[in-house]
């Protein structure tokens, strides 16, 4: 799984949060100008608003599943050190693409075709009997202690205010959260809230309306 690297270690001498998050989501095509997108603010009305159980995480999370699905999957492009948003995304890539294919569409166009391969990947999931109720994160998850974020030098947390950076030591997750961030992930990727299903309209939008003609017949589109 591909994710935006993004620890207080990858930006030596920057001292300004925000001036490093303004930079930085310019590049998250085409989710781009939402710093709350990085922010890893977990407890209390701020993990709702800004923080990991809000749209804007939402947004993060499904650019990390269409990049991936493209750029790592597709295109073999290694995920071992992409995306540094630091340093290549998205110059780098294009380079590489161009190059290889001679293709003259933008990171865009490259993400939107992603966007396609992961609801393609989620309505074969569908059809396989993947729905909402199942979810959910091991049981460890939503105890104190599961883990935190030192190994990336710490993260962006927004919270009265203000932004710092935070190893989040002991971060675990709250299930109604959870349930929350699903709601805000469906929605933006164009499923039904109740299942997770991809409707009709999304996957006749990317052209597959075989595949929603398939998953009606058994049942199993979104609504």
């Amino acid at each position: 799984m591909a994710w935006v690297q993004l620890g207080s270690r990858d930006f030596p001498g920057w001292h300004s949060i925000e001036k490093v998050l303004e930079r930085l989501s310019a590049r998250v095509i085409p989710y781009n100008d939402d710093i709350f997108m990085f922010n890893y603010a977990w407890k209390g009305n701020e993990a709702r608003k800004t923080g990991i159980y809000s749209e804007h995480k939402a947004k993060e999370v499904a650019w990390t599943r269409h990049y991936a699905s493209f750029w790592n999957e597709s295109m073999a492009f290694c995920e071992f050190f992409l995306p540094r948003l630091n340093t290549v995304t998205p110059e780098m890539e294009m380079r590489y693409y161009r190059a290889v294919t001679g293709s003259k569409g933008s990171f865009a166009d490259t993400m939107e075709t992603g966007r396609k391969i992961w609801t393609l990947e989620r309505s074969i999931r569908t059809m396989a009997g993947l729905s909402r109720e199942q979810e959910v994160f091991f049981p460890y998850m939503y105890r104190p202690g599961a883990g935190g974020l030192a190994a990336f030098g710490g993260v962006p947390v927004y919270e009265d205010g203000k932004w710092r950076w935070d190893n989040l030591p002991d971060m675990y997750l709250d299930k109604g959260g959870v349930e929350e961030f699903k709601t805000h992930f469906y929605k933006l990727e164009g499923w039904d809230t109740a299942h997770g299903w991809p409707t009709r309209k999304t996957l006749e939008d990317l052209g597959m309306k075989k595949m929603a003609d398939t998953m009606a017949a058994r049942g199993r589109l979104g609504v």
